[in-house]
């Protein structure tokens, strides 16, 4: 009986190590998984590995983008090479209508059903232009209510070289233009995630970057986009935002201060945390060095009463939410941020229900009465004058929203000799610089 017994207990022994063994964690590297998916932390251990995997596209390749180059009822488009349907159907090089019928569009005479569509070129080159650009991309149509939609699909590489010279001196130093070069291509690629699946990522302008399309780079744009190629700003595997301007006036702004809701893709990382104020004394030396002093770091602007009260009219009534501003009697700052710009200014005015007073923001106040004459959000000094009527003047420092890496000062720092990289990392803290694609 006892050994009856001893059996048993050495056999529950037995099966108890089994079961041990096998719910135990194999080591890193040795779970199924490729060994590199395990990540080494900064205190040297390994970190966990994600359940699940994102939900935004990886950039583990050049990103494809839709640049959105033109909107209207009826569109001409321009074709340099002969363009087929999805159906094989070719159409010959030449201008084309374009509008939209039913819901899709009438192309060249042809109803196409569809709410997007694409024409492959025949043969290779530039294949297009639009609205005055000339594109070697893909023709995409995308309807947007009552709408056409011209995109140029092209990749985010080729794109840059449009970029560069509308956004800097083709001639400037190359570190100056690899800065640029890194920033635009972050923020592509993060409009690129955010914009997953849709027609479009990017507006052609002021609105997202400026583009002129194909058109030959010089040996400067090409050697920066050559040098940086697939750098960019990333947290996470999520591209970076990474806005820019022209000059901070010796102060960048917090990007809290004017986009406070903006995250990355994730929707929880603030998109500010990267983008924090910085002294900025290199964009008072540029702009000296450039002699921009008074177009780019100190300005004055003066605007008529009877100027504003039509500016100001008519943003307010492009938008039903937004106060309807009637004869425009006095301007004062109502508030500024921790940079000292301005954050919101309240207006006075008279409309048919009387004199009564509305508060704007800052940002939207000069993108209503003009952003290169109002050059900044960084008034130094803002006073009613009664000359001519009634005048607002306002004397500033900088040019642009003050947010991330100026331009001025990337001009600067690379004529003393400073990388790319290292100029782009002054300006977005927290970030890491990677090369993504080769």
């Amino acid at each position: 009986m006892i050994r009856v017994v001893t059996l048993v207990l050495v056999l529950l022994s037995l099966l108890a190590c089994m079961r041990s063994t096998a719910v135990a964690p194999p080591p890193p590297g040795q779970s199924g998984r490729p060994a590199a998916a395990a990540a080494a932390t900064t205190s040297g251990q390994i970190a966990p590995l994600p359940l699940a995997a994102p939900r935004w596209p990886a950039l583990d390749r050049e990103p494809e983008l839709g640049v959105m180059l033109q909107r209207g009822a009826t569109l001409r488009v321009r074709l340099l090479l002969p363009h087929r349907f999805a159906d094989g159907r070719e159409l010959p090089a030449g201008s084309i209508d374009i509008a939209a019928a039913g819901e899709g569009f009438r192309i060249a005479g042809r109803v196409v059903a569809e709410a997007r569509c694409e024409l492959a070129a025949v043969g290779s080159g530039r294949t297009f232009s639009v609205d005055g650009i000339t594109c070697s991309g893909r023709l995409r149509l995308a309807r947007q209510r009552d709408t056409v939609e011209v995109i140029e699909v092209v990749g985010l590489e080729t794109w840059l070289a449009g970029v560069l010279p509308a956004e800097m001196n083709p001639r400037w130093p190359i570190e100056a233009l690899a800065a640029q070069a890194i920033v635009a291509r972050s923020y592509a690629a993060a409009r690129w995630q955010t914009r997953a699946g849709q027609a479009w990522h990017l507006l052609r302008g002021t609105a997202d970057v400026a583009y002129d399309g194909a058109e030959p780079p010089s040996a400067e744009i090409a050697e920066a986009i050559s040098k940086t190629r697939g750098e960019l700003l990333i947290h996470g595997g999520q591209a970076i935002l990474a806005r820019f301007h022209a000059c901070s006036g010796g102060r960048t702004e917090d990007s809290a201060a004017l986009w406070p809701d903006a995250t990355l893709v994730d929707g929880r990382t603030p998109l500010a945390r990267f983008m924090r104020p910085v002294d900025d004394p290199a964009s008072v030396e540029g702009a000296r060095g450039l002699k921009w002093t008074r177009t780019h770091q100190q300005w004055r602007a003066a605007f008529r009463l009877d100027e504003l009260s039509d500016l100001l009219g008519t943003w307010s009534r492009a938008d039903r939410s937004r106060p309807r501003i009637g004869a425009v009697r006095s301007v004062a700052i109502a508030a500024t941020t921790a940079s000292g710009r301005v954050a919101r200014v309240t207006v006075t005015h008279k409309g048919p229900a009387g004199e009564r007073s509305d508060e704007l923001s800052g940002f939207e106040f000069r993108l209503a009465v003009g952003a290169n004459q109002l050059r900044s959000l960084w008034w130094e000094k803002a006073v009613m004058a009664s000359a001519r009527g009634g005048q607002f003047v306002v004397e500033g420092r900088g040019f642009g929203h003050g947010v991330g890496l100026p331009q001025v000062s990337a001009w600067g720092l690379a004529n003393d000799g400073v990388s790319g990289e290292d100029i782009v990392a002054r300006y977005y803290p927290g970030t890491t610089l990677a090369r993504m694609w080769k």
